[in-house]
């Protein structure tokens, strides 16, 4: 006895949906490679912690969970009266809690 089946690809894939100029920018934004981050000094210690580096004077080292932070993003850090722009040398994920990192960042030189 032998059996026979036909397989017809087109009937059984979905369809997929055209997605609009306005939902293709937007994503074309997230996936811009190299992002700023912005953090108020006034929240260092709730969310973000800043410690010098052992690595060289302008370089510190930063914890914080704000997803999204990778290697060679911007972090700019905001004061009432100025700002200091950061650039993410190297970052490290936590396993054992989402979204929290460790960062080595360096004082960007045009500041």
């Amino acid at each position: 006895m032998s059996i026979s089946a036909e397989f017809n690809q087109t009937s059984v894939l979905p369809k997929q949906k055209q997605r609009s100029p306005k939902i293709s920018e937007l994503l074309q934004g997230w996936l811009q490679k190299n992002k700023t981050h912005h953090y108020q000094s006034s929240n260092a210690g709730l969310d973000f912690s800043i410690e010098e580096s052992t690595e060289g004077p302008k370089e510190i080292q930063m914890i914080s969970q704000k997803p999204g932070v990778k290697k060679d993003d911007q972090i700019k850090i905001h004061d009432v009266s100025e700002s200091i722009t950061y650039k993410v040398l190297d970052i490290d994920f936590y396993s054992n809690v989402e979204d929290m990192w460790v960062a080595k960042l360096a004082v960007l030189a045009d500041q």
